[in-house]
């Protein structure tokens, strides 16, 4: 929510229109696209690397419990 509400806060520097609205564009846009590709991306890996590490642990329990037998 946090992130969603950052990039809504960036949109009207992405739509800036007057005095220095070249700059304000084009850095909103960078800032505006950015933000949206972390998230998306951040989404993504934290699920990825969640799954590895539960399949590492879960791997490193059975053999555990094969050894104590």
């Amino acid at each position: 929510m946090t992130s969603i509400a950052f990039i809504l806060g960036v949109l009207p520097l992405v739509f800036a229109t007057g005095a220095a609205a070249a700059s304000r564009r084009s850095l909103g846009t960078a800032v505006c696209s950015g933000m949206i590709t972390s998230t998306v991306l951040s989404i993504f890996a934290t699920s990825v690397f969640f799954a590895i590490f539960q399949w590492m642990i879960d791997r490193h329990q059975t053999r555990a419990d094969s050894v104590d037998r």
